[in-house]
């Protein structure tokens, strides 16, 4: 329910798993979590009729996003995954922090 699930996910399949792995098990955890937090959230009328159409409206650059992100798996050495990774990790607790 934080968001704040992908740093400790990341650390501990990213050590057992390679990159390939790591992402089919991350992206089926988010869409749980993520179906889980929409209907949470609609329950509890947190999510209005403005964050729906907002949502909505983010698609087009939600798409850009996937197929840049896929461009770049596919391409990076599973070296650099790892350091990605944990750039962004370092990057969200930085975030988190401040």
């Amino acid at each position: 329910m934080t968001g704040v699930s992908a740093p400790p996910l990341l650390y501990h399949f990213g050590h057992q798993f390679n990159k390939e792995a790591v992402r089919r098990i991350l992206t089926r955890l988010f869409l749980v979590e993520a179906l889980e937090r929409v209907g949470t959230y609609s329950a509890l009328g947190v999510k209005g009729l403005r964050a729906v159409l907002i949502s909505l409206a983010s698609f087009p650059l939600m798409f850009a996003g996937l197929y840049a992100g896929n461009r770049a798996f596919f391409r990076m050495p599973e070296a650099w995954f790892s350091r990605v990774a944990g750039a962004v990790i370092i990057a969200a607790a930085v975030k988190l922090l401040a």
